[in-house]
């Protein structure tokens, strides 16, 4: 839950993301100019998802990461079922 915290904090405010912050700060410790652009910005936009669809890969992880959300409550709640359901006719007996 805190990973997910961080990331949309990230995402939504202007929080500097820890790995910016680390590259800057050996990069001016090198003698090196800092990064114009986030850490994000600089080494995956455009690698990993094309540039011009980071909306579309945003809503794409978005949704993959609340579809597991979903499938991790469901399997825990039937999994809690089949744990009460013995425990259940244990008392009936």
């Amino acid at each position: 839950m805190v990973a997910v915290t961080w990331g949309v904090l990230i995402i939504v405010t202007e929080v500097t993301c820890p790995m910016t912050w680390l590259q800057n700060t050996l990069r001016t410790r090198g003698g090196e100019p800092e990064l114009t652009m986030s850490f994000v910005d600089t080494y995956l936009r455009g690698v990993l998802f094309p540039a011009d669809h980071e909306v579309a890969a945003r809503v794409l992880v978005a949704l993959v990461v609340a579809l597991s959300w979903l499938g991790f409550a469901s399997r825990s709640a039937h999994a809690a079922a089949r744990v009460a359901a013995p425990a259940a006719e244990r008392q009936r007996a």
